[in-house]
Formats: C-alpha cells, sequence, structure tokens
C-alpha cells in the first residue's frame, strides 16, 4: 500500500420526491467523472471544483505518521479467530521507499496455540473520520494460503450497538490470494462487502472482482 487519499466531495446528487406514499430517487453517476477529478489540495479554501482532497498520506517519511494513524495491539484475533497478535513492532509494520508494509511473521518457538502469528493493523479512529467522500488506495496484496489483506471502514462512534448494528463497509477484502481452490484453479477475488443487522452475526451483501492483471 502506499497511497491512501481521502476525497470529500459531491459523490452523486440525489432528488427525493414523495406524494401520497409513492418515493421516487434519481441518483446521477456521471455527475462527477471519477477517472479525471478535479481535485483540490489540501490547505486551500473550497472553489468549487469536483473533489477537496481532505485528507492524504503518501507514505513518504522515514516512519508511520502516528498522527495519522493508530496502533491496535491485542491477541484477540481480530474479530475472526485469527491465528495472530497484532503487535505496534516494526517488524510488522515500517515505511520505506515510499511504501507502508504490513507484514505477517511467525514467532519464534512457535507452540501452536494462537499466537503463532504476528502482524499490524492500523486504524484513523478519531484521528480522521469522514462522513460523505472518495476513498482512493493504491495496494499490492499478499499471496499464500491464510493471508487476508483488508482495507475497511468501521463508524467512529457505534451509536446503533456493536457490530454489526452500526455497519461496516469493507472496501477491499483478499482471501488466500494465490492458493489453489477446490476446482483446482487459483484463488483470484477481491471483495467489497457491506455487513449491516442486528446481529449477533451480520446480514451482508457484496461483490467479488477478479482484477484482468495480476
Amino acid at each position: 500500500m502506499n497511497r491512501i487519499n481521502i476525497l470529500a466531495g459531491a459523490v452523486s446528487v440525489l432528488v427525493l420526491s414523495a406524494c401520497g406514499g409513492d418515493v421516487k430517487t434519481e441518483t446521477k453517476l456521471d455527475a462527477v467523472n471519477p477517472g479525471v477529478p478535479d481535485v483540490q489540495p489540501v490547505g486551500q479554501d473550497y472553489t468549487g471544483s469536483d473533489w477537496r482532497l481532505v485528507w492524504n498520506d503518501e507514505f513518504d517519511g522515514a516512519s508511520i505518521n502516528t498522527s495519522n494513524w493508530n496502533y491496535e495491539v491485542n491477541c484477540d484475533g481480530g474479530g475472526n479467530q485469527e491465528f495472530q497478535c497484532y503487535t505496534d513492532s516494526p517488524e510488522n509494520a515500517f515505511v520505506s521507499e515510499g511504501t507502508l508494509k504490513i507484514v505477517a511473521k511467525l514467532a519464534e518457538g512457535a507452540s501452536g496455540e494462537d499466537d503463532d502469528f504476528t502482524s499490524a493493523r492500523l486504524t484513523t479512529q478519531n484521528k480522521a473520520d469522514f462522513k460523505y467522500g472518495r476513498i482512493v488506495m493504491r495496494a499490492k496484496l499478499p499471496m499464500g494460503q491464510g493471508s487476508w489483506p483488508a482495507f475497511w471502514m468501521m463508524p467512529t462512534d457505534s451509536v446503533y450497538g456493536e457490530w454489526p448494528k452500526s455497519g461496516e463497509i469493507d472496501i477491499m477484502e483478499a482471501v488466500n490470494l494465490g492458493a489453489m481452490r477446490e476446482d483446482g484453479t487459483a484463488e483470484t477475488n477481491v471483495y467489497g462487502t457491506l455487513h449491516y443487522g442486528g446481529g449477533p452475526a451480520s446480514d451482508f451483501s457484496g461483490a467479488a472482482y477478479t482484477p484482468g492483471v495480476s
């Protein structure tokens, strides 16, 4: 992952009307050209461009910017019964050559317990929180059985209750990339998913996408 930008602006234009219980909605997907956005730099007064850049991290320093990022430090399994601990160790997350590296490692003297592996989870909670906008991220994903890289959004405050009641938006997840599936082909799917509902398990909707190139 070497760039994360948050662009806040007019994602779409909605026109709502209601009469006698009838509701009409209209979404104009061509209101902004996402391929060539008119992006205004951070710190400038808004001038009516398509997008205003309100937060970004290019990872061009010598270390992870802790004004932007929090480290989660625990061995709770990430809510997915993961066999790993999240650490703030520079062995698991560091910046070099203009990119952020998140590395999963086999712990020394692995004993078969849940903490055999270490990795990192970084969040922007209470440091960079957004209500509307467009999020742009570029990443190179790891391959192999058991890998699960993800880029996702959670609410800052779970005002409707704990997960999944307050929702989750998984922008990108990939599970076991390159591993052999039951049909003998390599796993190539990348997923986008919405989680919601009353719990304890979530209702969800989403789709898989296979990039045209590796």
